[in-house]
């Protein structure tokens, strides 16, 4: 990375920086020393003047040694950080790691079965949100109120109520308690709070910033110095130099995840039976399944797409590890690629895992690996029994 990038360029760096751990393995506090010791030549490459002022946060949901983390956060600053608009300004981000585990991806990911009611979890402040938020059936919630999945909603609580270990950067605050408790100068421009992420990381920002707002602990940021994605539908834009909406590679799967309204025209779990070609009977199997525990109650925020440079073939795909890899490439290179302009992302802390565990940590990507391993377990039965 270079000191040239522009402010988004930067910013998508500190999310990168957010996965350093991806491939990792440890207790939780023996992570969040290792990426407290790797965060700042990561910051450095994102771009000058990065400093983490809050965190790293690890949180695991066990003591386990040998699995990943679970959710992952910090808040860097920068004192001059030139916007879009040629103003220098400090800036405040919020950096939310994407999936690093099996248990985050049943438990956060995939648990979109009951929703979380945002406007009631966040009605009565600090106090509120402190406690877990109450689970809703889908068929039982208010739709006019802003609804998130149940495992958003833990994600989001985790992220809100951890707090450092002692002597980093923030200790004892909370990250609300953080953004309460802190003060500006009323000589300088007025500081930007931006919350970013990729997959996981991504779908949390939004919704991490909505409960910001909601629950009245942006501290002295005001609505209008909060970057993050309005809840409404898409509205044409493309690129990724945009605030307050979620950049999308076109040949992504994974935010097609979780809505199946015929009235939405690209983001829908219907398009991944054509995203690349004819789908493989995996791909359709997972996606009916998905599209029966969605219930229709999901829609996407805004997006701005941008168009891969990574082409599909024009044969469709044979088999399900074609479909993979190529969804694989289009949720993670293909944003280095657009953003960066670097064909892969920069390697993490960790010896990298086998292509087939990586594809496992991702929302969509692990429903038709699943699939596809329960079709050659039953085809291996079948052979077995003479069928």
């Amino acid at each position: 990375m270079s000191a040239q990038y522009n402010v988004f360029q930067q910013i998508f760096g500190l999310s990168l920086a957010s996965n350093l751990l991806s491939q990792c393995k440890g207790t939780a506090p023996s992570l969040q020393q290792q990426l407290s010791e790797a965060l700042p030549a990561a910051l450095n490459q994102a771009g000058p003047g990065w400093k983490v002022v809050w965190g790293p946060v690890v949180w695991k949901h066990d003591d386990s040694n040998d699995s990943p983390l679970d959710n992952a956060c910090f808040i860097a600053k920068n004192e001059e950080l030139i916007f879009d608009d040629g103003i220098s300004r400090p800036a405040f981000v919020i950096a939310i790691a994407a999936t690093a585990s099996q248990w985050t991806w049943h438990n956060e990911d995939f648990a979109i079965a009951q929703v979380v009611d945002l406007d009631h979890w966040t009605a009565a402040g600090l106090e509120s949100i402190s406690q877990e938020p109450n689970l809703i059936p889908q068929n039982k919630a208010q739709s006019d109120n802003a609804l998130i999945t149940n495992g958003f909603g833990l994600a989001v609580y985790q992220l809100l109520n951890n707090v450092p270990p002692e002597g980093s950067p923030g200790y004892p605050r909370n990250l609300p308690e953080f953004l309460l408790q802190t003060t500006f100068t009323s000589s300088s421009p007025t500081p930007k709070l931006v919350i970013t992420g990729h997959s996981l990381g991504g779908a949390l920002s939004p919704i991490l910033a909505y409960t910001f707002l909601k629950a009245n602990v942006l501290g002295p940021f005001s609505q209008k110095d909060v970057l993050f994605p309005p809840p409404t539908s898409a509205s044409g834009l493309t690129g990724y130099q945009h605030w307050n909406c979620n950049i999308v590679c076109d040949l992504d799967p994974v935010p097609c995840a979780y809505c199946i309204d015929t009235g939405e025209k690209l983001l829908k779990l219907q398009r991944l039976l054509t995203i690349y070609g004819k789908a493989p009977g995996w791909v359709v199997g997972a996606v009916f399944s998905l599209a029966y525990i969605s219930n229709g109650i999901y829609h996407p925020i805004t997006s701005s797409l941008f168009n891969s440079e990574y082409p599909v073939p024009s044969e469709p795909f044979q088999t399900a590890e074609e479909w993979l890899d190529m969804a694989h490439l289009q949720h993670v290179d293909a944003y280095t690629r657009e953003v960066l302009d670097m064909p892969h992302p920069p390697r993490g802390v960790c010896t990298q895992l086998p292509k087939e565990e990586e594809q496992m940590l991702y929302p969509v990507l692990q429903s038709v690996a699943r699939a596809k391993l329960v079709h050659e377990r039953g085809s291996k039965l079948a052979a077995e029994a003479g069928i």
